[in-house]
Order: C-alpha cells, then structure tokens, then sequence
C-alpha cells in the first residue's frame, strides 16, 4: 500500500473507531497476501459482491477533487475495496502497488 495521494482532508484515521482500524489492519494483512486477479474476480455485481467487492469508479470527474491527483493519467483506473461491511478505501493500482488516496467509514464518498 502507498501512501503518496492520501488525502487525509477528506477523511482520517483519527475518526476511524477501534474496531475499524482493527479491521483496516486486517484489511492490510489480506491485501498484502491477495492477487490482483483474485482482488479483481470479488467485484460481481451489485450484492452478489464478495471479500474485498472490487468496484470501478464509473466517473473519475465526481470524485473529491486535489491539485495533485490532475497529474495523474486518465487512463489509471480509480476503484473502491471494502474493508468492513460500511468502509471503504478508494485508490488506484499501479503494477502490484495499490494507491490509497481516500478513506470512506461511512462509504459516502461516492454513489455508485
């Protein structure tokens, strides 16, 4: 996981619960030992999602806007993984390193 986009001004870990930062934690350990290709197969269609549930952001435009990600290249694909029922992360893949650029607790930061 890298951390060079994170935008803590949208959301941080200090509003994170416990509970929720144990499972992020969780989250770290089962991202760190998973496959893009099996990351990938858990996106399914809406409530027939599994594990991480895998989810394209359909318009890059709606998503929170910052001066530093305009440099990043359109054809990068922005996507949401679950990390509890509710939360979410937001990011984007390179090779095998997954960007994370915004935490979600209360999975609002974008109506699929």
């Amino acid at each position: 996981m890298v951390l060079k986009y994170y935008q803590p001004e949208f959301e941080c870990f200090s509003s994170w619960n416990s509970s929720e930062l144990s499972a992020f934690s969780q989250f770290i350990l089962k991202l760190k030992n998973s496959k893009w290709t099996d990351i990938y197969k858990t996106g399914g269609t809406e409530g027939d999602k599994t594990g991480f549930g895998y989810t394209k952001h359909k318009d890059r435009s709606k998503l929170p806007k910052h001066p530093e990600l305009d440099n990043i290249s359109q054809d990068i694909t922005f996507f949401e993984l679950r990390v509890t029922q509710k939360a979410r992360v937001h990011g984007f893949r390179v090779k095998d390193a997954f960007f994370l650029v915004w935490l979600d607790r209360e999975h609002r930061i974008y109506d699929m």
